[in-house]
């Protein structure tokens, strides 16, 4: 039974949520980004208590096939997010830096020895 708080639909959120994730991704959409996280957050804490319980009967069926679309799109969104950090990584290199993290977790940008010089 496909209701909407069992596992079909807790799968097909998941799903388009990570579709508008990959649209934004592609769009280059910082905000939307930012705007899916508590969707994204919520989704995923929902997944994760549905594999902690045992519910009503679900159709196999209609989970598997929601499952493979809902990993099509995660590959989708892992593909467009490697290439955005490598466009950024990239970015940062033409101009002499380059990002890393700090044990604090805190964004630490530093120059590049051999930078590719951008300003003549």
């Amino acid at each position: 039974m496909n209701t909407p708080s069992g596992p079909v639909h807790a799968v097909e959120r998941l799903r388009i949520t990570l579709e508008t994730l990959a649209d934004a991704l592609a769009s280059v959409d910082a905000d939307g980004l930012l705007r899916l996280e508590p969707e994204l957050a919520a989704t995923s804490a929902r997944l994760a208590d549905l594999l902690n319980h045992t519910g009503p009967a679900t159709d196999a069926t209609s989970l598997r096939a929601e499952a493979a679309r809902a990993a099509r799109a995660l590959a989708r969104c892992r593909r467009l997010g490697t290439a955005a950090n490598d466009f950024t990584t990239t970015l940062l290199a033409a101009h002499g830096r380059s990002s890393a993290y700090d044990r604090a977790g805190r964004e630490r940008i530093t120059p590049v020895v051999g930078a590719i010089n951008t300003r003549g």
